[in-house]
């Protein structure tokens, strides 16, 4: 709940800030992130893909050409991801066809997650920038995996379109110091924490406290060590703003950006935001979809690479020496274009 830096952390995920792996703070621009699933426990079970981590024998290298250390991703890997995709994609036009209108915040979600399963499987990259594609595309299709199931089971709980749940879900869920909050992940069946002062018992109140435990630390379950070097924050805030989750989805649109060779210096814009707010709880027209962000500290996606190399950095990757600036451009499958 405190004040945070955001980075990406050694396994290219970002560690306690990650929705996809640990709780986050209850924030109304994104209800949805409560519903992200937990890792499997069954490895077997298909889902657990998305906290795969790839090593180099998943990289298929292309030594020997103009560019030395560029691959992709490991052909059968890749399949297992897109395999993946379609089924889901399978779930959104049927939802598609019975929704009463149009979630445009959740065709948006589509469209990246679709979007970084071209990337991972057309362009060659260095093995740094591969690992985060397959993170990128993982961060995605859960966080659009849980957006409908929010949409489908979880909401109309909430609002009583449906029966209240008698099961928790086997889902990350949320913390929140908001009652109603609470009782709408109740009724929906997530995982919710209530936040609230210790001072309140501080009494004789009678209360049903079954047993007073420490928090677990992230440290023991995730990877919070730093990538070397170290990653340079994307965001510095509380963690209870949409912000950070803004930032993450930002730095994801803006991360694969090669140096111009006719720039001198990186262009420093603002971050533009996704708000999932008017077409999750706000009425419609209430706010646009894009918002600049104000209040926290915004940190530009090129200043976000870590001291003195970037995902691509010419230690992984080397230019044979010519006169002529050679451009590379990797063509996208037809398929791809068609989408």
């Amino acid at each position: 709940m405190q004040r945070r830096e955001v980075h990406l952390r050694a396994d290219f995920r970002y560690g306690p800030d990650d929705p996809a792996l640990w709780p986050q703070p209850w924030v109304p621009e994104y209800p949805h992130l409560g519903a992200i699933p937990r890792k499997p426990d069954d490895c077997d079970d298909p889902l657990s893909i998305m906290w795969w981590d790839p090593t180099r024998k998943e990289f298929d290298t292309f030594d020997g050409g103009l560019v030395d250390g560029m691959g992709e991703l490991l052909k059968s890997k890749f399949i297992e991801f897109e395999k993946m995709m379609k089924n889901l994609e399978g779930r959104i036009e049927d939802f598609k066809k019975t929704a009463m209108k149009q979630n445009n915040f959740l065709l948006l979600m589509v469209k990246a997650m679709q979007d970084a399963c071209v990337r991972l499987g057309s362009l060659k990259t260095t093995f740094s920038e591969m690992r985060f594609g397959v993170t990128e595309f993982q961060r995605y299709y859960l966080e659009v995996y849980a957006l409908l199931d929010y949409l489908e089971l979880y909401k109309p709980r909430m609002d009583g379109q449906r029966p209240a749940a008698t099961t928790v879900a086997h889902c990350v869920g949320a913390f929140t110091s908001i009652a109603r909050t609470v009782q709408d992940f109740h009724s929906a069946g997530l995982p919710v924490w209530f936040i609230r002062p210790q001072k309140s018992w501080d009494s004789p109140i009678s209360c049903n406290i079954l047993e007073i435990v420490s928090p677990l630390n992230p440290a023991s379950s995730l990877c919070v060590s730093e990538y070397d070097p170290p990653f340079s924050p994307i965001f510095r805030g509380f963690a209870t703003t949409h912000e950070k989750h803004g930032a993450i989805h930002s730095y994801s649109r803006h991360w694969l950006t090669f140096k111009d060779p006719f720039q001198s210096e990186p262009s420093k814009g603002n971050l533009i935001y996704l708000d999932a707010t008017c077409f999750l709880t706000l009425p419609a027209g209430s706010r646009p979809l894009a918002t600049q962000s104000a209040g926290p500290e915004k940190v530009s996606p090129a200043q976000s690479r870590p001291t003195g190399q970037g995902l691509g950095s010419s230690c992984e990757y080397n230019l044979s020496s010519h006169s002529i600036f050679f451009l590379i451009v990797d063509s996208l499958s037809l398929e791809a274009s068609n989408r």
